[in-house]
């Protein structure tokens, strides 16, 4: 009976550790003083999404996997200004960069944890 108390106890435990949930939900952001700029982003593993003129502030949110590469730049096109680029992992913060002037380009990049 102690034996398997104790097992139960052991598969709630690991159950319920966040190391065991490898699922992230991530958001794309781009924001600035710039009114468009052209936007690309890895939404899943294998796939790029380039989008042109795209409308500030934008955003988009993928269900994604622990370890999987996420990416995302902008370039400001026409406008003379700044733009920042955000990844958010879980609601957190997980990079962000800014630039400011015509044809500048912000990137973030990495492998979610």
């Amino acid at each position: 009976m102690k034996k398997l108390i104790l097992v139960t106890m052991m598969i709630l435990l690991i159950s319920s550790c966040s190391w065991w949930d490898f699922s992230r939900t991530v958001k794309y952001q781009v924001t600035g003083s710039v009114s468009t700029a052209t936007i690309k982003l890895v939404p899943q593993e294998g796939a790029i999404y380039e989008i042109y003129n795209e409308s500030l502030p934008f955003s988009a949110t993928y269900d994604l996997e622990r370890g999987d590469y996420v990416y995302i730049s902008a370039k400001i096109v026409d406008d003379s200004g700044s733009i920042t680029v955000t990844i958010y992992n879980q609601g957190k913060i997980y990079k962000t960069a800014t630039i400011d002037g015509v044809n500048a380009i912000a990137t973030v990049n990495g492998y979610l944890e």
